[in-house]
């Protein structure tokens, strides 16, 4: 009881900076959410009351998990000003960040609050009649995102290099080469395989490169549990916390491989124009993805995803937090490491 009154205290001072102005403030239906990983997550109805009217708004409060057992890494002041430029350059259904606090001041971790965006989070539970038009939505939103003037989002560099390892994004071969470079020097923070099957996939893929493509921003981790669905069209593309500058396949091909290993949904058999999930994104973007540059990166992406639930792993095992989603991810290791072997060409 005392830990609730602290925190409602607390969320009170935090909702007086988001509208200085407003006379009253009162919130109701507060709510946690599970499933945020890498934060905590509540939904809550607040009613404003200012000097000539009263408003009610939906929202949601997103506050970053102890270090110690967050699953992904993250800047909620780099996701805030994201979100300004998504909702002023573009036509993605992303919710409006109201306001954020970098310094962690009100709940000892840095917080966001977003709006409430309408719609079924569960994409599990779509109808029947739903799942083409909203799958054939999933490439056209990615393929608006990629062929979006990177400029216009990443207007002051926050998304160059966005974990501070050293990435660059000067050329395509520099952002490839530097990423696995990257992933090498900070292995010992995921060595927890019996078989070296994820440092091996770093040299393999700075071996064995495909074509370059224009680098762009990415979703960075883009996959069906993070869509919001509402009459058969998607009406939220949310948990921007991992969107970098890179390569635009890296979305393309985590999507397909978190909806096998993951999701349980149908989405990439779904879509039916233009060839299905390849075809019609091509035809979209003009990129022309092979299947083979697919696999490939599905390696990379898993590489730069899966870092953070594999580092989380490891601080479990060593005793650095007792967070049960340590048990969860280190099933889909077990299952990543068999994909890694094929794509990497492992004899049987």
């Amino acid at each position: 009881m005392t830990e609730d009154l602290d925190f409602r205290q607390r969320l009170g001072h935090f909702l007086a900076c988001v509208w200085p102005d407003a006379l009253s403030i009162e919130v109701a239906a507060l709510q946690s959410i599970v499933g945020g990983w890498s934060k905590r997550m509540f939904a809550l109805d607040v009613t404003l009351t200012h000097r000539n009217r009263t408003e009610r708004q939906k929202l949601i409060l997103r506050i970053n998990a102890p270090d110690n057992s967050a699953i992904l890494r993250n800047d909620r002041a780099v996701e805030h000003r994201l979100l300004a430029c998504l909702k002023q350059h573009t036509r993605l259904p992303v919710p409006r960040s109201l306001f954020v606090d970098a310094e962690g001041q009100f709940f000892g971790a840095q917080a966001m609050l977003l709006e409430h965006l309408p719609g079924n989070p569960r994409i599990s539970a779509l109808a029947p009649a739903d799942v083409e038009p909203i799958a054939e939505h999933v490439v056209e939103l990615m393929a608006q995102l990629h062929t979006t003037q990177p400029s216009l989002l990443n207007a002051d560099g926050m998304l160059s290099d966005p974990d501070g390892w050293g990435v660059r994004t000067d050329s395509w071969d520099a952002y490839i080469d530097s990423s696995c470079d990257a992933w090498r020097r900070h292995y010992q923070d995921i060595a927890f395989d019996t078989l070296p099957i994820i440092y091996d996939g770093f040299l393999s893929l700075r071996r064995h490169k495909p074509r370059p493509l224009p680098l762009v921003v990415v979703h960075g981790e883009l996959n069906p549990n993070n869509l919001i669905t509402q009459d058969g069209r998607i009406t939220g593309l949310i948990d921007w916390e991992r969107a970098h500058v890179g390569d635009p396949r890296e979305d393309l091909a985590w999507f397909r491989y978190f909806e096998q290993a993951m999701a349980g949904t149908n989405l990439v058999r779904s879509v039916r124009r233009d060839g299905g999930y390849l075809g019609y994104y091509n035809r979209l973007t003009g990129f022309d993805v092979t299947e083979e540059e697919l696999e490939y990166f599905t390696a990379f992406s898993h590489s730069d995803v899966s870092y953070g639930p594999y580092a989380s792993i490891r601080r479990g095992l060593l005793g650095e937090h007792d967070e049960i989603t340590k048990t969860y991810f280190l099933a889909e290791a077990i299952g990543a490491q068999a994909t890694l072997s094929q794509l990497l060409h492992y004899p049987a």
